[in-house]
């Protein structure tokens, strides 16, 4: 359900230009929406301004839509990201679990490890670039694990995001090993052993580092903000760079602190100002959801194993009383077998749960305790009786509240 709303500002003589206006005035849309009763962020704005005789704005009318908020985005304390967890370390942790949940002999075993491989590594190298602008207590907000819908259906994914007083620095992290060489025609990275023979070929990461740019260009234009955006490929692992790109900015993480002193000292927003704007864009990110995992990987679920696991040997956990559940194989004991099995089936096989079939993964014989459990859980519900479904908000974390 969407509604519109219309509001009318009457300025003296404004000097901003209507660029830094809109900016202005969104934010000041959100402050009047966070104090009031209306949990909804704006969708869309437009704005229609008067001009007098000098070329001066002197009012302005605002036109936007107000649609359900089913999940702003909540910041944890004391850092810049969006979320409880990098999506990212969520994702590389499923890749891990479906690993143990589907077994050493199973077809997709070699495809789901390199593919969690990767995702840690791209997870190393973000950190690294992280702890290191921490480590320079940079007083500008930085961001990472961004998603932003630049239009219906295509989005810009940023790894780390710094906003500076003139504009937004994008760092795409590279977390490689060994010898590389960026070519041409097409543009691509290649790896090369000591004999110079091509042992892996890979995207050229300064290509993704201009659409990232470009794209949040977009994004930046289409939210009317007064912001350039650019930005460099930080290598952060030990690969030697034998041949360098023709064009692009490609830093080691010690460069990192020339780049942002050189572009700190430059005058425009002000501290303020880019924090606010921050807040903006975490109530715009939207992650990426990769779940469930088994369709990406073309398994049937009957092929996994959905159950209560021993965190110790992988084996089958038996339920020995109300609060003990025992590891037949190596005795390993837990009284919580339940945040972990959730978590891999949401991750893994479905985006919802039915009381059914909580039932049939922790062998309860009554929907009452099912449904019990269940409330321990910060869910989402949906629907009534047995057609009720849960699901699970990604960007929070699935632990189990006290009674």
């Amino acid at each position: 359900m969407m509604a519109q709303c219309v509001l009318i500002f009457k300025l003296g003589e404004v000097f901003f230009k209507p660029g830094t206006l809109i900016f202005k005035l969104r934010t000041l849309i959100f402050k009047l929406i966070k104090n009031s009763r209306m949990n909804a962020p704006p969708a869309g704005a437009f704005f229609n301004f008067d001009i007098n005789k000098r070329s001066k704005i002197q009012r302005c009318e605002v036109v936007f839509r107000l649609v359900p908020d089913y999940g702003m985005v909540r910041e944890k304390k004391g850092a810049g990201q969006v979320g409880s967890e990098s999506m990212a370390v969520l994702k590389g942790r499923a890749h891990e679990r479906l690993l143990v949940r589907v077994g050493s002999r199973h077809r997709s075993y070699l495809d789901i490890k390199g593919k969690m491989n990767s995702i840690q590594a791209g997870i190393a190298g973000e950190e690294k670039v992280l702890n290191y602008i921490r480590w320079l207590e940079s007083p500008w907000p930085i961001l990472w694990d961004v998603n932003l819908e630049v239009t219906p259906g295509q989005y810009v994914q940023i790894d780390v995001l710094i906003l500076l007083p003139t504009g937004a620095v994008i760092y795409e992290a590279k977390n490689m090993a060994g010898r590389l060489r960026f070519e041409e025609h097409p543009a691509r990275l290649d790896k090369v052993d000591e004999h110079g023979y091509i042992t892996d070929r890979y995207d050229c990461p300064m290509l993704q580092l201009q659409d990232e740019i470009a794209n949040l260009q977009v994004w930046f234009h289409l939210h009317g903000i007064p912001m350039k955006a650019v930005g460099a490929v930080v290598m952060t692992g030990s690969a030697v760079i034998e041949k360098p790109p023709a064009n692009g900015r490609i830093f080691s993480l010690r460069e990192i602190r020339g780049h942002l002193a050189a572009r700190g000292k430059e005058r425009g927003m002000t501290v303020r100002e880019l924090r606010q704007l921050a807040d903006y864009i975490r109530r715009h990110n939207r992650p990426y959801i990769a779940f469930p995992l088994i369709g990406r990987f073309s398994i049937p679920a009957e092929e996994v194993e959905w159950g209560p696991l021993c965190e110790s040997c992988a084996g089958r956990l038996l339920r020995k009383s109300e609060r003990v559940w025992l590891c037949p194989a190596c005795n390993w004991k837990t009284a919580d077998p339940f945040t972990r099995t959730l978590e891999d089936w949401f991750t893994l096989r479905s985006r919802t749960i039915v009381n059914r079939q909580v039932r049939e993964l922790f062998g309860m014989k009554s929907p009452g305790a099912a449904s019990r459990l269940l409330r321990f859980y910060p869910l989402l519900k949906d629907g009534e009786g047995r057609s009720t479904c849960y699901a699970w908000d990604y960007t929070t974390t699935l632990t189990r509240q006290p009674k």
